[in-house]
């Protein structure tokens, strides 16, 4: 997993295409769906959203709300990694433009964010991990490779806005 976010840092060309890319890299191979929010005038913005198997949700994920998940929102204000092993509130993802709560649309069950940052700098964004029933639940070792990948996205993110 961290060999692919790797690459696909490596790779980028455009930020939007580095975000995507770390998304389907993690949605392909670390958990059922993957959520990149950046920071824009001060207002988390999502970026991106995947599941390949799922591309109309993932678009309608992407169109949702950042500033309105408790989860994300809280992992950009403190830059703080976060993980929720179960998900017993499903308000903490936020919900999509139709009210429907994004956890229980995604068939969550557990779920982590580790945010963007480098160097101390302050919080520009937050990946986030979703895994449903068919996988184990997110725990402490995910959220390592979380914010190794957070940091990797980092990285790219800051060369490619230095062009």
């Amino acid at each position: 997993m961290l060999a692919a976010a790797g690459r696909a840092a490596a790779a980028a060309v455009t930020e939007p295409g580095l975000l995507q890319s770390l998304a389907d890299s993690l949605a392909d191979q670390f958990a059922d769906w993957a959520i990149v929010d950046v920071v824009c005038d001060g207002q988390p913005r999502r970026a991106v959203a995947s599941h390949l198997a799922a591309p109309l949700l993932s678009r309608e994920l992407a169109s949702a709300r950042a500033q309105e998940c408790p989860l994300v929102q809280d992992a950009i204000t403190r830059n703080t990694p976060a993980v929720m092993a179960s998900l017993d509130d499903p308000r903490l993802l936020g919900a999509l433009p139709d009210g429907r709560p994004v956890a229980d649309a995604l068939h969550a069950h557990s779920a982590a964010v580790g945010p963007i940052s480098a160097d101390g700098s302050a919080c520009c964004g937050a990946i986030t991990i979703v895994r449903g029933p068919e996988r184990p639940y997110v725990g402490f070792g995910e959220l390592q490779a979380l914010s190794r990948v957070a940091d990797l996205a980092a990285a790219a993110m800051n060369r490619l806005r230095r062009r």
